[in-house]
C-alpha cells in the first residue's frame, strides 16, 4: 500500500483509539497510570479480583474489535496500529492462559506495585495527600481481591513457585512497616484532622499488607509449585510477551553461551590493564574495597551520580542526540528499603511536571564502590531509559498517546543497554575499572540467556560450557547450579541468589536486554551498509528513537525505512 506524504495523525481513528486505550487501561489499573505519570486516577486503586481480571478483558477484547476494522491513513498511522495491536494480543494471550491467576514474583506483581506506588505521587499540595489518603483507605480491598486471584489460581493449579511466595511474604513483613513511616514521611504540617486520617489509613493498610504475607506463609506457600521452572510452554509465551515475536530458544541459549565466552576474554584484557598478573576476580575485589574508587554517604552519592548524569546530558546533547528541553531534567534519588536491589529509572509525568528519577538503592552501605555504577547509572539515564523515554513522550506529530506512554522491554531494555556499549565506543567510559564495570554488566546480561532459559525449559547444561566453568555438562540448570555458574563470572557488584530469584519469578524477561541490543546493534549495521557514507549516528539515533517502542521483530525494518525514506 503506497501512503500519502507523512501528516500529523493526532485526530485520525487509530491516534484517537490509541488515546481511548491509554485512558482505559489508566482506569482498569490505576496504579501503573500513576507509575507511567498519566494524571488524573492518584485517588484511585485496581481491581486485581477475578472479576476485575474478566472486566479487563472485555475492554481489551473491545479495543482490539475496534482497531482491527481500522484503516491507516499514513505511515504514522500504521506504525502506530501495528504496535497497538500487537500489544493487545499480547495482553489477550496472557489472560486466556490463565497466567494471571499466578502472578506473584519478587520484583513485578501487583505485591510490589501495591507500597511501590506511592513513592511515584507527589506530595506537595493538599489535594495530593487527600489522593494518598483515599488510596489507602481503599488499599485493604485492593489486597484483598488479589488474594481472591491468588488463591482462585491455588485451587485450580495455577499457581507460582514456592520459591516466590516465601519471598514474598518476607517483603510484605518487611514493607508492611513502610505505610505508617516512609508513606507519611512530610506530612506533619497538614491539618489534624487529615494527618489523623492517614495515619489510620496508613495503619489498616499496612495491616492487610501484612496479612496478605502471612496468608502467603501460611496457605499459600505449602500449596504452591515445588518446581521453579515454568516449562517450555509458558516460557514461550512469556519470553514472546517481551520481546515482541517469537523466540528460538536453541539458537538463543547457544548464542547466550557464546556472548559469556567472548565478555569473559575482554574481562580478562582489562583486568591486566588495573591489575596487571591478577584474576578478574582478585582485580575486583581490589576495586570493591579501594577507598579511592568509592564514594562515601548518601548525599555524597547523591551529589555524584547527579552531577554524572548533567555531564552525560551536556556531552551528548546536540552531538549525539537532540533531547528535548523538558528531558534535560533528571534527579538521582535513594530508594526506598524493602525494594529493588539495583538502580532503576522512572519516567516523567505525562505533563512533565515529575522529572525523570533514577532511584539508587543502598542496601543498607553507606560506602559505595563506583566502578560498576557508572555503566548502570548511563543505563538507567542518559543515553538510555531517560534519553529514549523522554524522546518518545516529545515525539507528539509522529506517535499515538499509546506510543508515548508504551515500554516493551525487548525494545526499551535492549536500547539501554545498547547506550552502555555506545558509552564505551564513544570513551565515555574514561577510566579502566569503568570498562570492567560495563563488562561485568554485560557479563550479567548474558549470563541471564543461558540459565533463564536453562531453567525455565529443562534445558541440560550441555557439552558447550567450557571446562573451567564450576557446573558439569551433564547436569540440568536448577537455582543452584545456575547461581554457581553466574558467581563464577559476575562480579560482587550484584546480589546473583536474588538475581537467580528474579529469573526464577519473571520467566522471558531477563533474555530481552541482550536479544534487544542485538537488534539494535542490528538494525544499525543494516543502516551503515545501506546508507555507506551517507550514515550520520545521530540521525540514526533520531529517527530510531522517533519511532517509539515497537517489538524487536519490527525494529530493524522500520528503523531502515525510516532512514533510507528520509535521505
Amino acid at each position: 500500500m503506497t501512503y500519502p506524504p507523512e501528516t500529523v495523525s493526532h485526530e485520525s481513528e487509530i491516534f484517537r483509539l490509541a488515546s481511548e486505550y491509554v485512558e482505559a487501561k489508566a482506569a482498569i489499573d490505576p496504579f501503573s497510570a500513576s507509575m507511567e505519570g498519566i494524571l488524573g486516577y492518584d485517588d484511585r486503586v485496581p481491581d486485581y479480583s477475578p472479576e476485575g481480571a474478566q472486566s479487563a478483558f472485555a475492554t481489551i477484547k473491545g479495543f482490539e474489535r475496534k482497531l482491527s476494522q481500522t484503516t491507516p491513513e499514513n505511515e504514522a498511522d500504521r506504525i502506530a496500529r501495528d504496535v497497538l495491536l500487537a500489544h493487545l494480543a499480547s495482553e489477550l494471550r496472557g489472560h486466556e492462559s490463565g497466567d494471571w491467576l499466578a502472578d506473584l514474583n519478587i520484583i513485578a506483581s501487583p505485591l510490589q506495585t501495591i507500597r511501590d506506588v506511592f513513592d511515584m505521587m507527589s506530595v506537595e499540595t493538599t489535594q495530593d495527600w487527600e489522593h494518598r489518603r483515599s488510596r489507602l483507605v481503599q488499599l485493604p480491598a485492593t489486597i484483598e481481591g488479589y488474594q481472591r486471584t491468588l488463591a482462585k489460581g491455588l485451587a485450580t493449579g495455577t499457581v507460582a513457585a514456592k520459591r516466590q511466595a516465601v519471598e514474598c511474604a518476607k517483603q510484605c513483613s518487611t514493607r508492611s512497616r513502610q505505610f505508617s513511616s516512609m508513606l507519611l514521611a512530610g506530612s506533619e504540617h497538614l491539618p489534624t484532622a487529615l494527618r489523623r486520617e492517614l495515619e489510620a489509613a496508613a495503619t489498616l493498610a499496612g495491616a492487610a499488607y501484612r496479612n496478605l504475607g502471612s496468608w502467603l506463609t501460611d496457605l499459600y506457600a505449602p500449596g504452591a509449585a515445588e518446581h521453579d521452572g515454568v516449562g517450555a510452554e509458558r516460557y514461550a509465551r512469556e519470553s514472546s510477551r517481551y520481546i515482541g515475536g517469537p523466540v528460538d530458544p536453541l539458537e538463543t541459549y547457544y548464542w547466550g553461551l557464546e556472548q559469556v565466552d567472548e565478555i569473559h576474554q575482554h574481562m580478562l584484557q582489562v583486568a591486566q590493564e588495573i591489575a596487571p598478573g591478577q584474576t578478574v576476580a582478585a582485580v575486583m575485589d581490589l576495586l570493591d574495597h579501594d577507598p579511592d574508587r568509592a564514594i562515601t554517604g548518601e548525599a555524597n552519592l547523591v551529589e555524584f551520580l547527579q552531577n554524572h548524569m548533567d555531564n552525560m546530558l551536556e556531552k551528548l546533547d546536540g552531538k549525539h542526540f537532540d533531547i528535548a528541553p523538558a528531558g534535560r531534567r533528571l534527579e538521582q534519588m535513594i530508594a526506598p528499603d524493602g525494594g529493588a536491589a539495583a538502580q532503576y529509572y522512572s519516567p516523567p509525568s505525562e505533563d512533565w511536571t515529575r522529572p525523570g528519577r533514577c532511584w539508587f538503592p543502598t542496601n543498607g552501605n553507606t560506602v559505595f564502590p563506583m566502578w560498576g555504577e557508572i555503566t548502570t547509572a548511563n543505563h538507567e539515564g542518559v543515553p538510555g531509559h531517560h534519553l529514549q523515554i523522554v524522546a518518545s513522550m516529545a515525539a507528539k506529530e509522529r506517535l499515538s498517546r499509546f506510543q508515548r506512554m508504551y515500554f516493551l522491554s525487548g525494545h526499551g531494555e535492549g536500547w539501554a543497554l545498547y547506550a552502555e556499549r555506545l558509552c564505551f565506543e564513544l570513551g565515555f567510559l574514561d577510566k579502566p575499572e569503568f570498562v570492567m564495570g560495563w563488562l561485568n554488566g554485560q557479563m550479567l546480561r548474558a549470563i541471564r540467556v543461558v540459565v533463564d532459559i536453562g531453567m525455565h525449559t529443562g534445558k541440560d547444561i550441555g557439552v558447550a560450557v567450557p571446562a573451567a566453568s564450576p557446573v558439569c555438562a551433564n547436569e540440568s540448570w536448577t537455582a543452584n547450579t545456575a547461581l554457581a555458574y553466574a558467581e563464577h563470572y559476575v562480579g560482587r557488584g550484584f546480589d546473583m541468589a536474588s538475581e537467580i530469584d528474579r529469573y526464577l519469578g519473571w520467566p522471558g524477561q531477563a533474555i530481552s536486554y541482550k536479544l534487544g541490543e542485538r537488534e539494535w546493534l542490528g538494525a544499525r549495521s543494516d543502516a551503515q551498509k545501506s546508507l555507506g557514507a551517507k550514515f550520520d549516528l545521530k540521525e540514526f539515533h533520531t529517527k530510531a528513537l522517533e519511532l517509539g517502542a515497537m517489538g524487536l521483530p519490527q525494529l530493524r525494518t522500520e528503523v531502515l525505512h525510516a532512514l533510507t525514506t528520509s535521505t
